[in-house]
């Protein structure tokens, strides 16, 4: 590994062994196999040297020593010291390059520790932002960068785009054909992805089916125009194992500042349009702000019905009345329900009723509503207006009438018929 003060050739010519052979039976062979230190102080007449003699007189050297290189009680080398002179190497000689051998072991085993660590460090860091199967950056690789290239944008008003690719019906594949060629297929699927953007564009995969593209420097016209050239490389079908595979993709596209300015912002919005393109069977689309404020309402507005569900003031009956032709008078009415939100006003049953049917608060809502009618009928009842239950729930909609108070616990309904602008 290192050699000073001697001829190259020589220990390019010499034979050396550590096994346990001809060549072996020199100093060098010796304190590898034994762990010892072996000297040899006559190289002409120690019969052990005898395949090494000629080479040695020729020369110059007469004596030699072998140190053993040992770490945790093996030998990893050996420290070997010609002299031209013999019988040089003697106790105190042997005591003094005995430490120094032992230093060297430790400074060869320290370097070689280094050097594993980083390599180890280096496969950690390799494996936490590199996608093994299509050779990409991952999404933790993704989102470093995206936070980068955010912190640089910010201060300079930079634009930049984000595309979330979703690979279509992927998972059908997997299931006719196996997870082997879905894996070779995404593989190179991968490849065309990186051959479609520029040096410095970014393709990581961030899914089992979905991919993240970062644009540095890129506007919503130049998003769209690499997202063309994306799907003109995916034109021409795949061949896997003999299958000729038609790809199809969906590609939601974000902009910075104009979407988002936080990697989870930019992230959401990327998949919003994404899932919206598939919706609208459209390859790509830009993100639509107007959607995603609505979709907040939205579920503020559940969260808020929930509440409002609890706290039954919130909600009301409205008593909307039948008419008998014949006689022109009230002879029933039908109860109908309205959320008098604190903040938003009054709100529509046709706004917050479909969001009760989609997170299962109907269930409660249509329990309150009918304890809520049924106390009032019997309280009708009770004053003597012959209004039977039939007649006070002809539909499956009720409300409370604007007379209730709200609370079915202790409703203290008004006069009926109610004055007509109470009436809605």
């Amino acid at each position: 590994m290192a050699h000073a003060g001697v001829a190259l050739d020589y220990l390019q010519r010499i034979r050396v062994s550590w096994g346990d052979n001809e060549f072996g039976q020199g100093p060098i062979g010796r304190a590898i196999r034994s762990g010892s230190p072996f000297a040899v102080n006559d190289t002409l007449t120690d019969p052990a040297f005898s395949p090494w003699r000629e080479a040695a007189e020729k020369n110059g050297y007469r004596s030699v020593i072998a140190l053993p290189l040992r770490v945790d009680g093996k030998a990893l080398g050996v420290l070997a010291i010609y002299a031209r002179e013999p019988d040089v190497f003697g106790a105190q000689q042997l005591e003094l390059l005995s430490e120094t051998a032992a230093d060297l072991a430790y400074g060869i085993a320290t370097i070689r520790l280094r050097a594993d660590h980083e390599k180890a460090q280096a496969s950690l860091v390799k494996l936490a932002f590199h996608d093994t199967l299509t050779d990409l950056p991952n999404r933790a690789a993704l989102n470093q960068r995206l936070s980068e290239l955010l912190a640089r944008s910010r201060d300079r008003n930079l634009p930049f785009a984000l595309l979330e690719l979703d690979v279509n019906r992927l998972r059908d594949f997997n299931e006719a054909f196996g997870y082997g060629e879905g894996d070779l297929l995404l593989h190179k699927l991968a490849q065309r992805l990186r051959s479609a953007v520029a040096d410095g564009d970014m393709v990581a995969r961030i899914g089992e089916d979905e991919f993240g593209i970062l644009l540095p420097g890129c506007d919503a016209s130049r998003a769209q125009e690499v997202e063309n050239r994306i799907l003109q490389y995916l034109e021409e079908p795949f061949e896997i194992n003999n299958l000729v595979i038609d790809v199809r993709t969906t590609t939601g596209i974000a902009l910075f500042p104009e979407h988002g300015d936080s990697v989870d912002l930019l992230f959401r919005r990327a998949n919003k349009a994404m899932y919206e393109a598939k919706q609208k069977g459209a390859d790509y689309l830009l993100f639509d702000g107007g959607e995603d404020q609505d979709c907040a309402r939205r579920l503020m507005l559940v969260g808020e019905l929930r509440r409002a569900v609890e706290s039954p003031p919130q909600l009301l009956l409205y008593g909307q009345p039948k008419i008998d032709l014949r006689t022109g008078k009230a002879s029933s009415a039908e109860l109908l329900m309205r959320w008098q939100h604190p903040v938003r006003g009054m709100i529509a049953p046709g706004e917050f009723i479909p969001l009760a049917e989609r997170t299962g608060l109907i269930k409660p809502l249509t329990y309150w509503a009918l304890e809520a009618g049924m106390s009032h009928a019997h309280a009708l009842l009770q004053k003597g207006l012959d209004v039977r239950s039939r007649s006070i729930f002809p539909s499956a909609t009720c409300t409370i009438p604007s007379c209730w108070n709200g609370s079915t616990s202790s409703a203290k309904p008004g006069a009926w018929p109610p004055k007509k602008s109470s009436w809605n």
